[in-house]
């Protein structure tokens, strides 16, 4: 699937059109686990096939993403866990969760947000490694990108990570790929990935925007996981709204960040290679599937 996407994404001469479609085919839903036990509610709303993530919470530990992503598939989801390294106590733990990610045969794996590794490994790529001897490596693998920076790491670390990812998923055969952070402009999401294709990073990308456009709940959601730093960001883009002309103080438009997107991606250079969209829905699945109907349903 990534192939296909990737060789349609590449075509030089896509349309605007043809962008929004390629994107919106490519749509990941990814849903917070804030209930120790699955919630039927929630996961029977989503249609069998549909691509679905199941974020990781450090503060509560990964045991529950796994709980929700074992439901999730026997719902007949297309369904990833995220995988926080930090998070992971020891070996026994990992080969448990490593166990649900070979069926998956999917997986976002990640550093975690917590400062204090619950177990020896401190990285993702750590992880990926301790799998890869587990043989328990998963066919794809999704890596965090940072279109606005980590203010934790500096630059220079996080591109060394991905060049070293990189060669990890080649030495496996692994289809890895960037999943951004949340970035509501899409011209520092264009020129973080002309960048890192300056630097001879070529893994595709999937970008990380908000399904639901009340900031507020955004701000909320990242306060009870922990995200200290996306707050901050958060809380900053209240001054975009007006500058945006497009909401309240509290809320805007996530679908015009995809429009601008694709406008970018239309008028840029082939090898942007931008894959698809994954939407933080902080829970809110009324609103993130009101956005991917009106991506869907753009001119």
């Amino acid at each position: 699937m990534l192939e296909y996407i990737r060789g349609l994404m590449n075509e030089p001469k896509a349309s605007y059109r043809e962008i929004l479609r390629n994107l919106s085919h490519n749509f990941t839903y990814e849903i917070f686990p804030m209930q120790e036990q699955p919630s039927m509610e929630m996961l029977s709303r989503f249609l069998p096939g549909t691509k679905v993530a199941i974020s990781s919470w450090w503060k509560k530990g990964p045991d529950r993403t796994m709980a929700w992503t074992k439901e999730a598939q026997n719902l007949r989801l297309d369904v990833a866990p995220n995988v926080a390294a930090r998070s992971v106590v020891n070996e026994e733990k990992l080969q448990e969760f490593g166990a649900v990610i070979k069926v998956t045969d999917k997986a976002l794996i990640v550093g975690g947000d917590n400062l204090k590794p619950e177990g020896p490994w401190d990285s993702s790529l750590g992880l990926m490694e301790k799998l890869a001897e587990l043989n328990l490596l998963p066919k794809s693998i999704g890596v965090a990108g940072y279109p606005e920076g980590n203010p934790k790491i500096p630059d220079e670390v996080l591109i060394r990570e991905l060049i070293a990812k990189q060669e990890f998923a080649k030495k496996h055969n692994i289809e890895m790929y960037i999943t951004t952070q949340i970035c509501l402009s899409a011209t520092k999401i264009i020129n973080w990935v002309k960048k890192i294709r300056g630097l001879r990073i070529d893994l595709p990308v999937v970008v990380g925007i908000p399904g639901t456009a009340n900031l507020e709940r955004l701000i909320r959601f990242f306060e009870e996981f922990g995200f200290a730093d996306s707050i901050q960001a958060l809380k900053d883009k209240k001054k975009l709204v007006f500058t945006m002309g497009v909401g309240a103080v509290f809320g805007f438009k996530p679908d015009l960040i995809v429009r601008s997107l694709a406008k970018k991606i239309a008028g840029g250079p082939a090898d942007l290679n931008i894959i698809g969209l994954r939407a933080f829905t902080f829970n809110d699945l009324d609103e993130s599937f009101r956005l991917h109907n009106d991506i869907l349903n753009q001119d």
